[in-house]
């Protein structure tokens, strides 16, 4: 029989009773206090219990059935309350991840103080996991008629001319990518819980300091290059520099583009080649940690999560390519100021 003890996470209390016969050691539950939450399945079980319990020779229990037939819809309201709330939360996140990685902004340093300023639970890798294949699955459908011309390119495969895409790409392409991403890949190997090291106070000053970093750069850096006249020593650099990303706070495709940037390369063409260059990363960080889910970790917020990261994700891009056009990336280093301001003042209020 399952004991319903003191020490039970929804609050309930019990009472022991003792039948002189048969020796039993009887716990119920004791509803005295309807601010208690109980869940349905603690109701399922205790009714089970008492069956149990009700069949024993010479013993006798008595119950009032009323009370407990009253606690199931309450119980039911909880559960779903709780569902809920679980619900909307893999829906703000998800838009946050897919808005805040591809954005100058840092999705990680994100993820992390939005939880912090309103209270909620650290996040469970499985929601990691989602919000990664969203982010991928985003890259993959806004630039699937690059990647193919880069892949076929780099493998010199003759492609149908439907299939190009606007933006001319250098031939080898493809395997500056490769190259570039060796740094990622070595940091995210050997330096995978790195990022559990900061704390909120770091997090907040590397959202300060990368933002005063990209707005210098972008403000002192020239515009005469795009991807058509990028090298394997250019990439590669960019590509160290993706390696930070492991920071919170500093965000991937923020320090990618200002390793563009720094070399000449226009905004627009520093946001392309950052994204092109975030995909096989971004890709590589699901099936790193895919590893470990299991089935039990497939729940509807963990979809949630997919679907409205990976929507945010596409309309961030679209946003960020155009803007670039005609703007600097001023805003979201001031973005970044105020951000890190708020944090801080949380914290030291607290």
């Amino acid at each position: 029989m399952t004991k319903i003890s003191q020490s039970d996470p929804f609050g309930t209390t019990t009472k022991q009773y003792s039948n002189s016969n048969n020796q039993l050691q009887i716990w119920i539950l004791s509803i005295e206090n309807w601010n208690l939450f109980v869940t349905c399945r603690q109701v399922l079980t205790l009714l089970k219990d008492i069956w149990v319990i009700g069949v024993l020779k010479d013993s006798i229990l008595t119950i009032n059935w009323v009370t407990i037939l009253r606690l199931l819809p309450k119980a039911s309201r909880y559960r779903y309350n709780v569902a809920m709330i679980q619900i909307l939360q893999s829906a703000i996140l998800g838009a946050i991840q897919g808005i805040a990685e591809f954005l100058p902004i840092s999705s990680s340093g994100h993820l992390r103080a939005i939880p912090y300023i309103f209270s909620w639970p650290a996040n469970s890798l499985s929601f990691d996991v989602a919000l990664h294949l969203g982010t991928a699955i985003a890259i993959l459908i806004f630039f699937w008629k690059d990647w193919l011309h880069i892949i076929f390119s780099g493998l010199k495969i003759k492609s149908n001319t439907k299939f190009k895409p606007a933006t001319i790409y250098p031939q080898n392409t493809l395997w500056q990518i490769a190259l570039a991403t060796i740094p990622a890949v070595i940091a995210g190997i050997f330096l995978s819980d790195f990022e559990d090291k900061f704390g909120i106070v770091l997090v907040a000053i590397n959202l300060a300091v990368f933002g005063l970093v990209l707005w210098l750069v972008d403000k002192r850096s020239k515009t005469d290059k795009d991807t058509a006249n990028i090298t394997y020593k250019q990439s590669f650099i960019i590509g160290l520099s993706q390696a930070l990303a492991l920071i919170p706070g500093i965000s991937r495709s923020g320090i990618t583009m200002v390793a563009s940037r720094a070399q000449g390369f226009t905004r627009e063409s520093a946001a392309r080649f950052s994204f092109l260059l975030g995909t096989p990363a971004t890709i590589g960080a699901f099936v790193f940690q895919a590893r470990d889910l299991t089935t039990s970790d497939l729940t509807f917020s963990f979809f949630i999560g997919i679907l409205v990261s990976a929507l945010a994700g596409i309309i961030a891009i679209k946003f960020l390519l155009d803007f670039l056009k005609k703007s600097d990336f001023s805003i979201f280093a001031y973005y970044r100021f105020l951000l890190a301001a708020v944090i801080l003042i949380i914290y030291f209020a607290r």
